[in-house]
């Protein structure tokens, strides 16, 4: 049974200093106020974005790229380590569907499973033995990637 990873996008509302404490990859949305481009929990603090607004600029956010997505997660796959990541649901941002098509691509490279059922992913968390893409009514889409068998019934 091989170790996972949680991995997590911008979006997740944790504390940044509580993320960063735990050193959980976080894959960034992106946020263009004042003619710059940020990554979300990199390059700008929630202080500097509210006060950049307060001072009225105009903000416009964008969903990270699937090769942004794969930078991050790849990385992980190439030490032999599962990825369960939580991402924004695909009902309200195109940042599900990016993480989609990076673990595609990923999963082609490295051979590893993906699945869509919600029991499948239980299975996961349980057993260890398969991966999922699932988008529970919470409003957060899973993304699940293992290098293990796939062993859904």
């Amino acid at each position: 049974m091989s170790e996972y990873v949680i991995t997590i996008n911008s979006t997740s509302d944790l504390p940044k200093d509580w993320v960063w404490e735990r050193e959980i990859p976080v894959v960034p949305l992106n946020c263009t106020i004042g003619g710059k481009t940020y990554r979300d929990m990199y390059d700008l603090t929630a202080e500097e974005f509210y006060g950049m607004l307060e001072n009225g600029e105009m903000a416009v956010t964008s969903q990270p790229s699937p090769q942004t997505a794969i930078d991050i997660l790849e990385p992980i796959l190439k030490k032999g380590k599962d990825i369960l990541h939580l991402s924004f649901t695909s009902g309200l941002s195109g940042t599900y569907n990016s993480m989609c098509i990076a673990a595609e691509e990923l999963r082609e490279k490295y051979n590893v499973a993906t699945a869509v059922s919600g029991k499948i992913a239980l299975n996961f968390l349980e057993k260890r033995k398969t991966a999922a893409f699932i988008k529970p009514s919470s409003g957060k889409a899973y993304v699940i990637l293992t290098q293990e068998k796939c062993t859904a019934k």
